[in-house]
């Protein structure tokens, strides 16, 4: 497998992987987002295989819960 290398908005990417989940989410979910505003809005990667691991995650996240929210929480560490 090879890992692209082009840039991306990483907001854009996490709200297309949110709108393509929506659909999914049982009305008692509501799914959040937050980024760190010390995150450069570009960033260089692979923002497909990044958008597939991140829908993977919220389809396992709306499926196992019940109620409450999901949140997508990106920051630096």
């Amino acid at each position: 497998m090879e890992i692209d290398k082009a840039e991306f908005d990483l907001e854009s990417v996490i709200e297309k992987s949110i709108s393509m989940i929506a659909p999914l989410v049982k009305p008692s979910l509501k799914i959040t987002q937050s980024i760190d505003t010390k995150i450069p809005k570009k960033l260089i990667g692979d923002p497909v295989r990044f958008r597939q691991i991140l829908v993977n995650l919220l389809g396992n996240s709306a499926k196992f819960t019940e109620t409450g929210e999901i949140s997508v929480k990106v920051g630096i560490e």
